[in-house]
């Protein structure tokens, strides 16, 4: 009866360290997809000049600055000042930081083309007043036509830049330039925008899903024609964002004390502290769930193989009295330990496909069943296993056939 419940709980102990096995490979795999689509996010190329580019906000009073003509002297008066410095020649503005696209979603309105209707207008355009150079500075790379210029004043022809994502939906097999396009604004009749360049698409982040950058359509408005009290300015340098904030708000302040200036950050420090850090909190919280799980695994294996060896010590004793080489009982143990470890491995693959079902709207840039990561993971599950396996297993090789009958 005795040796009934011991094999009973031996194989309970196995079922364990299988358990384990495949719960870490599951965990293992998670982080690893995680780990390896956050570098691909974070490494995805948002602007020409992203590593160098800091940003900041100006706020302009209200009620001081509350017509256009006031708020564009202001901001060129700023911004030429600041050229006149060295290191901030490539100073510009922008209603919209790079990495989240314009002023919301807007339905746009193609002349010649039938309207869109009032209950299915599809909110897909993003808009941006940006100043002249913004595209040179900040990126996206101008295609075709001309960037604004000096010609784009708050009393001439109204412009409007737009990128490729919106000529694919807007302007299928047909040019685009010197077309007529809007924003529909049911509170306003905005006017009719002639379309003077294209520019390549820049990957935007969309609070729809949070590993994911789109390239949604987006409309450039000229600064000077579309100002606004709230701005951002960009400066491509490779001074330290504190120095160039510094310099910026003494600027500001000589101009005009009642403007503030703040959120002074790079646009990688941007990127960090808003788009990817809660990615990386959630891949190393999986990573350190990981590694412990990996780390019972490999200590339930060893304890398994250690007692199984304690209770084969007479068997294995005889059989080196027999013959059997030290060599022969090693591999004999290691092989016990690592067929559990590879039933271990089969079943978790089983659960790794399952959790990609849910990872999946988390991924970046990588397969849910990547291959690279599966071998990787199984790779280090293997080599843990094997080291766990291998101290019991030694043990056993090495025991003494004499002291091991005269003790039992």
């Amino acid at each position: 009866m005795a040796a009934v419940h011991g094999a009973g709980r031996r194989a309970i102990a196995k079922a364990l360290v299988v358990a384990e096995v495949a719960l870490s490979l599951v965990l293992l795999a998670g982080a690893g997809l995680l780990m390896r689509s956050v570098a691909q996010f974070a490494a995805a190329p948002l602007t020409s000049q992203a590593g160098r580019l800091i940003t900041m906000k100006i706020s302009l009073p209200g009620k001081a600055y509350a017509n256009d003509d006031r708020k564009i002297r202001f901001y060129t008066n700023l911004t030429d000042s600041l050229r006149a410095l060295p290191d901030f020649r490539q100073a510009v503005l922008s209603t919209g930081i790079p990495v989240w696209g314009g002023q919301g979603l807007n339905v746009l309105e193609v002349q010649g083309h039938s309207p869109p209707a009032p209950g299915a207008s599809p909110y897909d355009t993003g808009v941006m007043s940006v100043s002249m150079d913004y595209f040179a500075v900040a990126g996206p790379a101008l295609e075709r036509g001309r960037p604004f210029d000096s010609r784009d004043r708050e009393d001439s022809e109204r412009v409007a830049i737009v990128n490729d994502a919106l000529v694919a939906k807007y302007f299928l097999h047909e040019n685009p330039l010197g077309r007529h396009i809007r924003v529909r604004d049911e509170k306003a009749a905005n006017p009719w925008l002639t379309v003077v360049g294209v520019v390549a698409n820049q990957k935007t982040a969309t609070v729809y899903q949070e590993m994911a950058w789109v390239e949604r359509p987006a409309l450039y408005r000229p600064f000077r024609q579309e100002p606004s009290a709230h701005a951002n300015l960009l400066i491509n340098t490779n001074q330290p964002a504190a120095r160039v904030g510094a310099i910026v708000q003494r600027e500001t302040a000589r101009l005009d004390p009642s403007v503030a200036v703040d959120d002074v950050q790079t646009m990688q420090h941007l990127l960090d502290r808003f788009i990817l850090a809660y990615p990386r909190f959630r891949t190393a919280l999986l990573g350190g769930f990981a590694a412990i799980a990996l780390l019972l695994a490999a200590v339930g294996l060893y304890g398994v193989l250690a007692q199984l060896v304690s209770q084969r010590t007479q068997e294995i004793a005889v059989r080196i009295a027999l013959g059997a080489r030290s060599s022969d009982v090693l591999a004999a143990i290691v092989k016990e330990g690592m067929l559990l470890v590879f039933a271990g491995l089969v079943l978790g693959l089983g659960g790794v496909w399952l959790l990609t079902r849910f990872l999946a709207a988390l991924l970046y840039g990588v397969r849910a069943m990547d291959p690279l990561i599966l071998i990787g993971v199984c790779g280090v599950l293997t080599a843990a296993s094997l080291l766990a396996t291998y101290i019991p297993a030694r043990r056993a090789a090495s025991v003494d056939p004499m002291v091991a009958l005269r003790y039992e």
